[in-house]
């Protein structure tokens, strides 16, 4: 695996009139291969805290520690084990971004990640691009329903899933119709997928 490039480098790299961009079908391999090793990983350093979700014990446990029924200790403990998996596949893309412009997945197919601007890819731009851009089609969705609940608005969660599906079909449909293949998250944050 090859070390960072510097800021510098990065800004040539990016700005660069005859430098190949990633195409949409070279980004979804790259991430369906970054899905399989969070799978294998997950699989195994997860599997406990799962196994106590399944079998109850977690639920059980936090249902006596806050004198909740059985039922709510279970949704609690359903959440827990499910953020905890979310906030590893954000610090996997984050600090494989950060260390090496490339997750496993974009190493196999031969992409990085670089600033469009003269700037270091720190992690704050990370943070943008990968928890904030690559997910705007679900806060979208959050903020659909909670303006539907708070203003009693009839809106059902087949419209909220048609409006996440927009968001996520013209976020990575932009890597088709940009001219550095940029996704929504890519323009979010400034950055840009290269070939290696």
């Amino acid at each position: 695996m090859e070390q960072k490039q510097s800021p510098e480098s990065q800004f040539k790299l990016a700005q660069n009139k005859n430098q190949k961009y990633a195409n949409l079908w070279r980004r979804i391999i790259a991430f369906v291969i970054d899905l399989g090793v969070i799978f294998i990983f997950s699989y195994l350093v997860f599997m406990p805290l799962k196994g106590a979700y399944y079998s109850g014990i977690l639920g059980g446990h936090i249902a006596k520690y806050y004198d909740l029924d059985q039922e709510s200790g279970r949704s609690i403990s359903y959440f827990i084990v499910n953020f905890v998996i979310m906030i590893f596949l954000w610090l996997y893309f984050i600090l494989m971004t950060y260390k090496f412009n490339a997750t496993f997945g974009k190493m196999i197919m031969k992409i990085k990640v670089f600033s469009d601007k003269n700037k270091n890819l720190g992690v704050w731009k990370l943070i943008l691009r990968e928890v904030i851009g690559k997910y705007s089609y679900l806060w979208v969705g959050i903020i659909v329903a909670v303006v539907s609940f708070f203003a009693s608005l009839p809106i059902g969660e087949t419209f909220n899933f048609l409006v996440q599906l927009f968001v996520l079909i013209v976020g990575y449909g932009m890597i088709l119709f940009t001219e550095r293949k940029q996704a929504l998250h890519d323009k979010i944050a400034n950055t840009v997928v290269v070939l290696d």
